[in-house]
């Protein structure tokens, strides 16, 4: 893709896989419609079932994505991470099929839901990309739902963990949770009580090593970590891609 020309504010449609299809004259006419927010945690960006006004791109921070179940418990779907697009799933029905909420301190860029529909509508190349990453998604979900049940409390935790690592830079292995320990087990399918005695396992074990009272958690032995994690787990948590 061209570069942009206008270089305003270092546009991230520029930055995105997404949208290379867009020469930068194209990028830069949609200036108008694109807005970069930031939000603190606990923040909603939407809730399920209510109607599609934006699409956004996430900068930095993570995004709990969860859903409603009929008994009014929540369950975690998935965790957006830097780079991924959330809300692209509603494009197809025009409604919210989860509830997204920051979990940390994120910086995004919203598209309109409307503005989206032209650009598919007359970019070929980007409706393509649009079905890839839907599609991508779907897979996820499948996963989801073909390897959870079949894992163990630990694959399952080690393999979330690794996730959080795979999200930040190559070289880093201390990270702050993104999750509380009560959101993690909501993720997982697991209690509380469950992950609890997982992270403490681990930490006895010298493969964590967790701040005591708090979310700060450094990676000691990543072979170690991968091992418990069992195969499933890139299936399962897919590292964000920056283009």
């Amino acid at each position: 893709m061209s570069a942009c020309p206008c270089r305003k504010d270092e546009c991230l449609l520029c930055e995105s896989l997404l949208f290379s299809g867009l020469t930068g004259t194209q990028v830069c006419r949609m200036h108008g419609v694109i807005h970069k927010k930031s939000y603190d945690p606990k923040a909603v960006l939407f809730r399920e079932g209510t109607p599609t006004t934006h699409l956004f791109l996430l900068k930095s921070g993570y995004v709990k994505l969860t859903t409603a179940l009929p008994d009014g418990r929540n369950q975690g779907l998935r965790l957006g991470a830097a780079w991924q697009f959330i809300g692209l799933e509603a494009l197809s029905d025009e409604r919210y099929p989860y509830t997204a909420e920051a979990v940390t301190p994120i910086e995004v860029c919203a598209v309109r839901y409307k503005d989206m529909l032209q650009l598919l509508e007359y970019n070929p190349q980007l409706s393509l990309r649009v079905i890839s990453a839907l599609n991508h998604q779907l897979q996820h979900s499948n996963a989801m739902i073909r390897n959870l049940g079949l894992m163990s409390s630990t694959e399952r935790v080690a393999s979330f963990l690794l996730s959080i690592l795979r999200a930040e830079a190559d070289d880093v292995h201390e990270i702050p949770l993104p999750l509380s320990r009560t959101d993690m087990a909501e993720m997982l399918g697991l209690t509380l009580e469950t992950v609890s005695r997982v992270l403490s396992r681990m930490t006895r074990d010298k493969i964590i090593w967790m701040q005591p009272g708090g979310r700060l958690l450094r990676i000691v032995d990543a072979a170690r970590l991968t091992n418990l994690s069992g195969d499933a787990a890139q299936e399962l948590w897919p590292r964000a891609v920056r283009a």
